[in-house]
């Protein structure tokens, strides 16, 4: 991420914006994360609620980059 970001800061990322559904996108990081968290017998789970607007106007490959990133480095808990 840090290079995404040093990217950013410097003005080299060319953003391009459309319109994609939120709930898409969200299935899609729960498609992408599925079979790494069924091989370490971890759990994750995605609630969608209350979603007002469903299509959303943004950068969809930047936004699923920074989102991958942020799981990749969250703290694994374990329970017992």
């Amino acid at each position: 991420m840090s290079g995404v970001k040093q990217e950013i800061e410097a003005g080299k990322t060319v953003f391009k914006y459309s319109d994609f559904s939120i709930v898409d996108f969200i299935q899609e990081l729960d498609t992408i994360f599925h079979s790494q968290i069924y091989e370490k017998q971890q759990t994750f789970t995605i609630t969608k609620e209350n979603i007002r607007h469903e299509w959303v106007n943004g950068d969809r490959v930047h936004l699923m980059q920074i989102k991958i990133q942020f799981l990749m480095r969250l703290p694994v808990q374990k329970i017992p």
